[in-house]
């Protein structure tokens, strides 16, 4: 079963109990309380805390980014760079070089002198040599490509974490469809056990000779329905611990506790910061914490390193060689005895005019600088304009829950009068039904708000690449 597709079952749609509202697929209980927004305070219930078994979102995160395959990709990233700067590296020591080489020319110089017998060069030529080369200062061309390639390492890496940065998003999903699931379930068998123990009374009146056989049919059938949903939300529940496990590369334990991180202080103060900003203003730097903008800053580096490069090759190269030999003629043209001979020194090479190259190579590479400062205000803006909708839910979600609170008492008042009247016989059974419906329905309204807000919250978070703490 795919991700999306648990995290959207869990989180849509709504159940029918006797062809009237019933227990939605809604939220479920979680530590968060009707001042996580007013307050800024989260804190987990007692059972969170005292459970010797427990989930915490930030460390599911951190677990499916270390056994995605993506994550293979820092160390050999890393390992490829060394090797490369190492290789560039050897560019500033001494290289040795062997040659050899023979032949045979028709003609050779012939000096006629009056008077003097010269010989001329034999016409068979051979040589055997070694030669040295060593680049004293290469204007620093060596050093610049080695910074490049660490800067080019840099952007990889940053680029690899902003990539395994979306995959968080995935894991808070399946965390709180989890909750949903798991809080929707629990509520579910409590309407269960409510309605065995009214059709073990209703039985009772029926024997009693106090009620009518169709009652206990209704209850029956209430009941079977209740069964049966809660049999399904525990189906989906284990899917999505499936869908968990395989995020985080681990069992999950279907009896583990969820624990919901603390996030309201610092969703209520990032939420605080950015209205206080202008229109048309820019993300501020103290929040541009999403791994995408250290991926567009290594970016950066990476041009300015290729620009220091090119400005290397500008300067001149000044190197020293060595070379002996072994052959004949050698640098005596007239010998015909194979001797050794040497020859060092030093060489300049210089190209102080290109046709204007470098300058075309630093202006294309400034126009790419600022391509990616476009990119990255792009971003920045399409962040920003990401939070509106999340910051809407939040306000709606802190405010609802406040609602839900005063539906909860007013429905279970009206239930309460329900039974009563439905035990004097007065109401029929099925409008008791109803009414403890209504009840099971704002008490999951209730809990459904509470994971909702929570889940809003990480995502708010995450959006802007905050911390997620533990509570």
């Amino acid at each position: 079963m795919r991700v999306e597709g648990v995290v959207e079952e869990a989180w849509a749609g709504s159940m029918r109990v006797k062809g009237r509202r019933a227990p939605g697929r809604t939220s479920l209980v979680v530590p968060v309380a009707l001042a996580l927004i007013a307050s800024g305070d989260s804190r987990p219930t007692a059972a969170q805390s005292l459970a010797p078994d427990t989930l915490h979102l930030p460390e599911l995160m951190t677990e499916a980014q270390a056994v995605d395959p993506r994550s293979r990709e820092f160390a050999l990233n890393d390992s490829s760079a060394r090797l490369r700067i190492d290789n560039l590296g050897t560019d500033r020591l001494p290289v040795l070089s062997l040659g050899a080489d023979a032949g045979y020319q028709s003609e050779v110089v012939d000096i006629p002198v009056m008077g003097a017998d010269i010989q001329p060069p034999p016409n068979e030529r051979y040589e055997a040599r070694i030669r040295g080369e060593w680049a004293i200062w290469d204007g620093g061309a060596t050093g610049a490509r080695q910074a490049s390639v660490t800067a080019g390492l840099a952007r990889e890496q940053a680029t690899l974490r902003a990539d395994l940065h979306e995959l968080r998003v995935r894991v808070a999903d399946a965390f709180f469809s989890i909750l949903l699931l798991q809080e929707q379930r629990e509520e579910t068998a409590l309407w269960v056990e409510d309605l065995g123990a009214r059709l073990a009374e209703a039985r009772a009146q029926v024997d009693e000779g106090a009620a009518i056989p169709a009652d206990t049919a209704a209850l029956r059938a209430d009941l079977l329905i209740a069964e049966l949903q809660t049999a399904r939300l525990e189906s989906e529940r284990d899917a999505a611990l499936q869908v968990l496990s395989r995020l985080v590369g681990r069992p999950v334990p279907g009896d583990a506790v969820l624990v919901v991180p603390e996030v309201g202080t610092a969703v209520h103060g990032a939420v605080a910061r950015l209205q206080s900003l202008p229109p048309g203003a820019t993300l501020p730097e103290d929040l541009r914490l999403h791994p995408r903008f250290s991926a567009f800053d290594a970016a950066r580096t990476v041009e300015e390193a290729q620009l220091a490069l090119t400005e290397s090759r500008r300067r001149p190269v000044v190197g020293a060689f060595g070379q002996l030999a072994w052959g004949n003629p050698g640098d005596r043209q007239f010998s015909e005895d194979p001797h050794e001979y040497w020859r060092a020194g030093l060489q300049l090479q210089w190209r102080p005019w290109d046709w204007g190259r470098p300058d075309r190579e630093a202006e294309e590479l400034e126009v790419r600088l600022r391509v990616v400062d476009a990119r990255e205000a792009a971003f920045s803006d399409g962040l920003l304009r990401s939070l509106e909708g999340p910051t809407r839910r939040i306000r709606f979600l802190a405010a609802a829950l406040e609602t839900d609170a005063e539906i909860i008492t007013l429905r279970e008042e009206v239930e309460r009068q329900a039974r009563v009247r439905w035990q004097e016989r007065v109401l029929p059974v099925w409008a008791y039904t109803d009414a403890r419906t209504d009840v099971v329905e704002a008490r999951l309204a209730l809990r459904r708000h509470e994971v909702e807000l929570a889940r809003e919250q990480v995502r708010y978070l995450d959006t802007l690449g905050m911390e997620i703490r533990e509570p």
